[in-house]
């Protein structure tokens, strides 16, 4: 229980940073009838390794996401990964995971690439109360179109590695912490890199039904030298900064149908060469569920976070926003899901705001996403979606609209 604690609790803390990607990533998260997410049915036990090859097909009306011109194109997707999880001694075990994806561009054949990640994790326990994760995974992607507006190759490769514990004190409180150094490498945007180390500690009180309220204390710090798109003369050659975010938690079973998770706190982050660039306010991430049924769900999320992305060329990014994704599984084997959401976005220190000739850049980014998971028959399932999204911007040529439609089929050993 504590293991599954951690990782959930720092999925959502990862889930903060905003990741625009083709709709090819988003398809691989709709939630299966099986997966657990719908009461009728259980999920299904772990396998100790599984390995899967598959084939997708999308159709993007606007791939380049630009306010002109024809930019469609038809992409495909050939691709290959699997999970393996064995106990070494005792209760000590090791999960490993791996993928590679080939994407090929039928009009924009410049934007053909190769992704691949890897995970490798220590799961480690000492007695009943003490357990954490020791772990190193590294990625290569493509910098996301919405971003880069360009058919070019611009390859970003985030590694990183993780060390979290925690340890349960008696019936009703459980201790954490953990740390992670995260290191972005992006060599086509004028080198650019960041390099952060993020320490966190938290507790937790229990109640008898297994909901908890909980206090964290988290501090990034961060080197992102200034991008020569920013600052072409070279004046700041480094650009360190400190977060520190305080928060208090909570995961909240109120009856069958209704749940919460979510964090409340207020973050502040300042810069050592850039001062008129510091953050100071409150920031949240929460999410209601309610099942009306046991065959359906409906999600709620809100959040306002503040984050630094390498696909963008700012030193962060404040993020406001809505969501609402209802989810239906008739039988064991079919899901539709929908994802609908607004997000307000603020960039800070981008190129023309840092020299003064342009005003703060803020975008509102809206989409909707409707999805289905079919499993054919074991070892096939197949995934569909339609998605819709559009930007407004107050800078020139950033505007957008586009359509996609994406189907995968994946074949599983296990």
């Amino acid at each position: 229980m504590l293991r599954r604690t951690l990782k959930a609790g720092l999925a959502l803390l990862l889930a903060a940073a905003p990741l625009a990607a083709l709709a090819f990533t988003q398809v691989d998260l709709l939630p299966r009838a099986s997966g657990g997410h719908f009461p009728a049915y259980p999920a299904d036990p772990t396998p100790l390794y599984s390995v899967y090859v598959q084939y997708g097909a999308m159709y993007d009306s606007n791939i380049l996401r630009r306010s002109f011109g024809d930019n469609h194109d038809f992409v495909q997707r050939i691709g290959t990964g699997g999970t393996y999880t064995q106990r070494v001694i005792g209760r000590q075990s090791v999960h490993l995971e791996g993928r590679l994806d080939g994407y090929i561009y039928d009009h924009y054949s410049d934007l053909d690439n190769i992704g691949w990640s890897g995970l490798g994790e220590w799961r480690w326990e000492v007695g009943n109360d003490l357990a954490g994760i020791l772990g190193v995974s590294r990625r290569k992607y493509q910098a996301s179109p919405s971003e880069t507006q360009r058919a070019a190759q611009d390859p970003i490769t985030v590694t990183r590695y993780t060390a979290t514990g925690g340890w349960i004190v008696g019936p009703t409180v459980r201790l954490h912490a953990g740390s992670e150094y995260v290191d972005y490498q992006r060599p086509a945007a004028g080198g650019a890199e960041l390099k952060t180390l993020i320490g966190f500690v938290g507790a937790d009180y229990i109640t008898n039904l297994g909901n908890t309220l909980g206090v964290e204390y988290r501090q990034t710090h961060g080197d992102a030298p200034v991008n020569v798109l920013i600052d072409p003369t070279g004046q700041f050659g480094g650009n360190q900064f400190t977060q520190r975010d305080a928060m208090l938690t909570t995961g909240w079973i109120f009856s069958p149908q209704w749940r919460l998770t979510g964090r409340v706190g207020r973050t502040t982050r300042t810069y050592d060469q850039l001062p008129d660039r510091n953050f100071s306010g409150p920031t949240w991430r929460a999410a209601v569920d309610w099942l009306p049924g046991y065959k359906t769900t409906m999600t709620f999320e809100t959040y306002k976070e503040i984050s630094s992305i390498i696909d963008i060329i700012a030193s962060h990014v404040v993020i406001r926003g809505v969501a609402f994704g209802p989810g239906w599984a008739p039988t064991a084997k079919l899901a539709f899901s929908l994802r609908a959401f607004r997000n307000h976005q603020t960039f800070v220190d981008t190129p023309g705001a840092a020299l003064g000739t342009a005003p703060a850049h803020e975008e509102i980014v809206r989409g909707i996403r409707l999805g289905a998971f079919w499993e054919v028959q074991r070892h096939v399932d197949v995934t569909l979606a339609i998605d819709h999204g559009e930007r407004e911007s107050n800078f020139i040529g950033r505007n957008f609209r586009y359509n996609a439609f994406v189907g995968n089929i994946r074949y599983t050993w296990y």
